[in-house]
């Protein structure tokens, strides 16, 4: 039984046996249970705060690299065994190549391709939807995407459409206002020109766009 658990199980409020009692039955010494911890230091939490945001960004930076950074580009005196105690205090696991990697489990269900040989020719036939975090000041923010797959393309410029564009800065306004954000939208049969569903898409100038 660990040290931890031992302090767990002792109960103040149990008036028949008191806490003398209990440790000593535990083999816990007083000083033990009563010892609290101070925390990490200012030092530790900025190395912490740093070693958060690189981690985001290379989350292959094993102990040894994510030293070397501390120490070579950001000034930090630090030693591989104060960043090891961190990662594992930050519970961070780095990122790197498992073995047998490429060998299924025979005993897992294979879900079939439900895309595969299917032609995608017109609009609201295939969506697709992603989910990311971004970090904030304080914690992070959702981001969720849905995504009609025959019209999101990129042009020449390597741009997106503009009326996703468009469809982007929209879902920024409602979100920011608390109106359900758009997901879709309809085209005209005759002319093939998108229709906005509900409120009109806005331009790149938060302006609505006329399509006729």
């Amino acid at each position: 039984m660990s040290l931890e658990e031992k302090r767990r199980l002792v109960c103040p409020s149990y008036k028949k046996m008191s806490v003398y009692r209990q440790c000593k039955v535990m083999d816990l010494p007083r000083s033990s249970y009563y010892f609290k911890s101070k925390g990490e230091s200012l030092f530790n939490l900025q190395v912490m705060n740093a070693i958060g945001r690189k981690f985001l960004d290379c989350p292959f930076y094993g102990v040894e690299r994510m030293t070397e950074y501390l120490r070579q580009d950001l000034g930090y005196l630090v030693w591989y065994k104060r960043v090891r105690r961190l990662y594992k205090l930050m519970n961070l696991k780095t990122i790197h190549p498992k073995k047998n990697l490429s060998k299924a489990n025979k005993a897992d269900y294979k879900f079939p391709y439900l895309l595969r040989n299917l032609k995608i020719e017109r609009p609201a036939q295939v969506w697709q939807a992603d989910i990311t975090y971004i970090p904030m000041y304080k914690g992070f923010m959702y981001m969720f995407a849905i995504i009609d797959v025959s019209t999101y393309y990129y042009d020449h410029n390597g741009l997106l459409k503009s009326e996703w564009r468009a469809v982007y800065r929209e879902n920024i306004i409602r979100g920011q206002a608390g109106i359900a954000l758009r997901t879709h939208y309809g085209y005209d049969i005759s002319t093939g020109v998108p229709l906005p569903i509900g409120p009109r898409l806005l331009t790149p100038a938060n302006l609505p766009i006329n399509y006729r």
